[in-house]
């Protein structure tokens, strides 16, 4: 039979008088069929209201790639999460923070130049650990390089994927040999100060500027740093296609003052400076703050490599 809201007519006849139609709207609503259209009905309000209210297993992560994909398109895809609010809660977002450079000394070179040797630490002092994933272009025009990807965990299963503008060198150690480090990940700079102490111009840039970020100290044990080292030193291993590098919540990647290029000319040198050491100088990196990325001393400079002092 053919139905017209709550009134029913057998296939070819119609109106609304027709005591056919009163004769099968009294059968269908006095019957049983009533019953069976109630709860009908019931089942399907129940099922409405529990699949709204509902929250599956990965609806969550769902949602947030969701959101993901949607500030990506907003933004593009270097997207900072750790910069974003709504993101930024969803997630365990690494932190960079440069010590104070330390153990100073002088050298000079057989060329009569006179050389800055420091040590430098950067610390790994976020909510979750710094992660940086390299894998080879595609076709492999460029062997020693890889693009990456930053790797932050969420707070809740799963990690979000960043496209990063860094890139990964093979780069060489005297003596040593080659290793896979992050490029542009740290700078040395010596600033010229005014009489107020004030910043007036860079003077000088240090070659230090590639790292392996690894687990190499625990600087600051706490409940959320790993009691052993989760990162290990980096790849030596050139055919490789792909690698990982990261520091651990409460670790340091640490390099002494007598390592390969930690140091910066300071020939011809005299007054008051400041000497500063940047982690991510080119911001490259997503992070919780990006205010204590440096770690900076005030040097009295005489153009001779005398005991360190301070201005």
């Amino acid at each position: 039979s053919l139905c017209i809201k709550v009134w029913c007519y057998p296939e070819g006849r119609s109106g609304m008088n027709s005591s056919r139609g009163q004769e099968v709207f009294t059968r269908v609503f006095r019957g049983r069929s009533l019953m069976a259209l109630l709860g009908a009905a019931l089942l399907l309000l129940l099922i409405f209201f529990s699949l709204k209210g509902a929250d599956p297993a990965g609806a969550g992560a769902e949602k947030t790639g969701q959101a993901d994909r949607s500030l990506r398109a907003k933004f593009g895809k270097m997207v900072e999460p750790c910069s974003v609010k709504r993101m930024r809660q969803k997630l365990l977002c690494p932190d960079l923070s440069m010590r104070k450079p330390f153990d100073l000394w002088f050298s000079r070179t057989p060329g009569g130049r006179l050389i800055l040797h420091a040590a430098n630490d950067i610390q790994s002092r976020g909510a979750g650990p710094l992660e940086i994933r390299g894998h080879k272009h595609k076709p492999n025009t460029k062997p020693n390089r890889m693009k990456t990807r930053q790797i932050i965990h969420k707070r809740g299963p799963g990690k979000y994927r960043r496209e990063a503008s860094g890139h990964l060198v093979f780069y060489p150690i005297p003596y040593q040999g080659r290793y896979w480090k992050y490029a542009n990940a740290a700078r040395f700079e010596m600033w010229k100060l005014n009489g107020d102490r004030e910043k007036v111009k860079r003077v000088r840039v240090g070659p230090k500027a590639d790292y392996c970020f690894r687990d190499l100290q625990r600087t600051k044990p706490s409940g959320r740093s790993p009691g052993y080292p989760v990162y290990p030193g980096c790849s030596q291993d050139m055919g490789i296609s792909r690698v990982t590098l990261g520091t651990s919540v409460g670790w340091s990647d640490v390099y002494p003052s007598n390592y390969d290029d930690n140091l910066i000319n300071v020939t011809g040198l005299k007054g008051c400076y400041l000497f500063r050491q940047l982690a991510d100088p080119k911001n490259q990196l997503s992070e919780l703050n990006e205010k204590n990325n440096i770690g900076k001393r005030r040097l009295r400079l005489t153009g001779k490599p005398t005991r360190i002092r301070s201005c």
